[in-house]
This record gives C-alpha cells, structure tokens and sequence, in this order.
C-alpha cells in the first residue's frame, strides 16, 4: 500500500501535496519547465531562501537546454546536466519539504517518484567581522557569524588535521535547527561525544534559536551547581585551541556563538590574548587575575570583619 506522504509518479497529484502542506504560501513557487522532449518538469522552492543567480544559471537553464537524445530521468538530471555539486534524492514529502526550507530547490519530473533536490542557499548573512564580545589588541580579529557552515570553516581554516570529526543533528519539533558537533578523534572522550550526542538528538523543546537553549538543557543534570557547564564564546581561535585540547565544540545555525564542553573553571579566567603572549608575561597576568578575585571575594567581609570586631577598643 502507497504511504501517504511518499512521492508518486502522477507530477501534479505530488504539486497538489506540497502545495496543500505549504498552505498556498505566496513565497512558495512552483516553477513549470517544459524541455526540448516535452517531459513536464516542475522546481518547486522558497523565495529568498535560494540563490535565484544560481538556479537560472546552474539548474534551469540546463533543464531547458537540453537535447532530445534519451529520456529524461532524475539520474540523467544530477550526473550530466545540473551544474550544482549538493544534489540528492528524496522519496517522501517531508525530506523534500525539510530540504526546501533549509535553501534548497526540488525538482519533480512527471513518471518518477524520486525527486531532485538541489542545495543553493540564499540567504544574506551578515560578513565576518571582530569580535564585540571578547575583544583584544594582539591576535585574529575574525568572529563567528550566524551562518553553521561559515562557523565551521573558520575553525576548520585553522585545525588543519584529518583527525577533526563533525557530525550534525537536527533540534526542536517546529525550527529544526541545525546543530553540529565538532571534536578531535582520538582526543575527545568518545564515551562523553555519544553521551553529548543522545542528549542532544533526543530534546524535547519546539525551538532551539540560540545556545542558551542548549546549556539550560544540559544543566538540568547538574541544578544544584552555580557555575555553566558550558562555555560560549565567539571567537574561533578558542574553539580552535579547545577542540585541540581534546574537548567538543557544539555549533547552533542562527547564533554566532559556539558552546565547548565540557567547561573548566579556568576558563572564565582566561583571555584569548594570552595565548599570543610570552610564557612568563602570560602566567603572571593569569595569577594577576586569579589575586585580584581572591581580593574581590575577601576584601569587603575581611574589612567589615576589622571594623565591627572589638570596635571600642
């Protein structure tokens, strides 16, 4: 029996189905192609989510440029005439629809179940720029951005070794935000890399925006503690240095901040500059730090401990 929300081979009963799951949404279009051997093809996709550039040049033309010589099959479709290297296919109207909203273009040729869709992202994302969170005078100056895949190169532009693993996974019923795990194999703790990644595969939460959805998750095991079991930071270079120390860098699609666990108590100590200092300039402005909190933390109970004890004396 033919599952319901499997494709068929009928292109308009399929058009009907994705048009009814979209709603009749206005920025969901359904292009009709016709080629040089009358085959009825249609690309259906999300306005502004696509690069339009790329799927005239690269997709449509193609399509309508071809030449009568044998059918036209998807196969024949992703190896010999679409021009675009992210192409895969999908059976159902969940894959097709879950790849459509993630920047992507389905194409559907009428007699064939299986569909194309073709990865051209559009989206404007904002360009790479320093850092306003952790900001420093020596060193890279280059931050993360809001886009996962930009984040991911950047780390990747500087832990150039084959050993560097990332796996992805989807979180949240309703954004399906895309997550991505970064670690070092053979460095990072794999009994923790699967841990972290049943927890994170298996949250129960409709929305996952920033990554403050993640530490509130994964702090539920440890309420009683006040310090995060995470740290955040946008700065690559000290993602790059932990994934490098054996620890995991989770990236969240849509925040350019970047979680690593698990997170030291050190960690809030440190500045990313010392790393680009000398040996012994480093130490000493790390104990610096480490002095000046203990003043913080003693200096007022020491001095009201001075002036009220004995005070007539």
């Amino acid at each position: 029996m033919q599952q319901p929300d499997e494709f068929v081979d009928k292109l308009q009963q399929n058009l009907e189905i994705l048009s009814e799951l979209f709603g009749n949404s206005s920025d969901v279009v359904f292009r009709q192609l016709l080629p040089v051997d009358q085959t009825q093809v249609t690309i259906v996709y999300i306005e502004g989510l696509i690069d339009s550039q790329i799927l005239q040049q690269d997709v449509i033309r193609p399509i309508l440029e071809m030449t009568s010589d044998g059918e036209m099959t998807p196969t024949q479709l992703k190896d010999k005439v679409v021009n675009v290297g992210g192409i895969s296919f999908v059976s159902n109207h969940e894959d097709a629809s879950n790849g459509m909203l993630s920047g992507g273009a389905l194409i559907l040729i009428d007699g064939y179940k299986d569909g194309l869709l073709v990865s051209i992202p559009g989206l404007e994302e904002r360009a790479i720029t320093e850092s306003d969170t952790h900001p420093i005078i020596r060193g890279p100056k280059d931050a993360f951005t809001e886009v996962i895949r930009t984040n991911i190169s950047l780390v990747r532009h500087r832990v150039k070794d084959t050993r560097v693993r990332v796996q992805t996974i989807q979180a949240g019923n309703k954004t399906k935000t895309e997550l991505a795990l970064m670690y070092m194999d053979g460095l990072a703790d794999q009994q923790i890399v699967s841990k972290l990644k049943d927890k994170l595969s298996n949250l129960q939460v409709d929305r996952v925006l920033e990554g403050e959805y993640i530490e509130e998750v994964m702090n539920q095991d440890n309420k009683l503690t006040i310090f995060p079991m995470l740290y955040n930071t946008d700065r690559p270079d000290t993602i790059a240095a932990g994934v490098m120390e054996g620890r995991i860098a989770i990236f969240i699609d849509g925040t350019p901040f970047v979680l690593l666990a698990p997170s030291l108590f050190v960690d809030f100590l440190q500045s990313a500059e010392d790393n680009y200092q000398s040996y012994l300039y480093g130490s000493v402005t790390r104990l610096l730090r480490y002095f000046c909190m203990l003043i913080c933390l003693l200096a007022p109970a020491l001095y009201i401990a001075l002036t009220t004890y004995h005070h007539r004396i």
